[in-house]
């Protein structure tokens, strides 16, 4: 299986967001990736909707006609009348342009807890002999979401992170390298790690996506816009 990190620049706003990412995908389908992953936040925050919606509707039909698998980012999800509550939800589409995984985000920063509802679940699903897990930002590093994490025994993780995910003041790539290289070798499993580049909420993240298998960084890319891409 060929993997592709699209690790784009964050924008201000969701419609260029939206955009960039659209304008990627083929540039990834050129690359031959047969499963492509985005960051957490890939569309910054987005117009409060539902799942499906238009935009996951076009990586569905996208992944149809590539005959590709697609991880998005988290989207913002409403689940009140008033728009006061939300969730944030991560897909997985496969290659028939069905939504496999609707993972919600399960631990909240501080910031995050007035606005949105963390979940209390983790899903799974197998695409052919492969089974996947996906987590965003907290998740990816939270130890009683990984022990739920050892219990689905995944072949592939895709562990969308930050620096800040151990704390929201300091920078910590290489205590997230470092967990994720270990971890891989634990599970025996290929651990996809897309990261934000560009200002979100303040913070300045820097990139630098990688891929862990076996106990090591097996590709990884600097802190430019940029696709990773990794036979795994």
């Amino acid at each position: 299986m060929k993997v592709c990190i699209i690790q784009k620049q964050q924008s201000k706003t969701p419609a260029n967001n939206i955009r960039s990412a659209l304008e990627q995908l083929p540039k990834a389908i050129e690359k031959g990736a047969d499963l492509i992953c985005f960051q957490e936040w890939f569309l910054g925050t987005n117009p409060p909707d539902k799942i499906p919606n238009k935009f996951t509707q076009m990586l569905s039909k996208f992944a149809i006609e590539n005959g590709v698998t697609i991880a998005t980012g988290n989207m913002r999800i409403q689940i009140d009348d008033i728009g006061k509550k939300f969730i944030q939800l991560t897909c997985l589409i496969d290659k028939n342009g069905e939504i496999i995984i609707k993972q919600q985000k399960n631990n909240l920063y501080k910031g995050e807890m007035p606005w949105y509802v963390g979940g209390n679940k983790l899903e799974s699903c197998s695409v052919g002999s492969d089974v996947f897990v996906v987590t965003s930002g907290f998740d990816s590093v939270n130890e009683k979401i990984y022990s739920k994490i050892k219990d689905k025994k995944p072949s592939i993780w895709i562990a969308q992170a930050n620096e800040f995910a151990f704390d929201a003041k300091i920078s910590m790539y290489d205590k997230l390298i470092d967990m994720m290289k270990k971890r891989s070798k634990e599970l025996s499993c290929t651990i996809v790690v897309p990261m934000i580049l560009g200002n979100f909420y303040g913070a300045n993240y820097t990139g630098k996506s990688f891929v862990a298998k076996n106990g090591d960084v097996v590709s990884k890319i600097d802190d430019l816009p940029n696709l990773l891409i990794c036979e795994v």
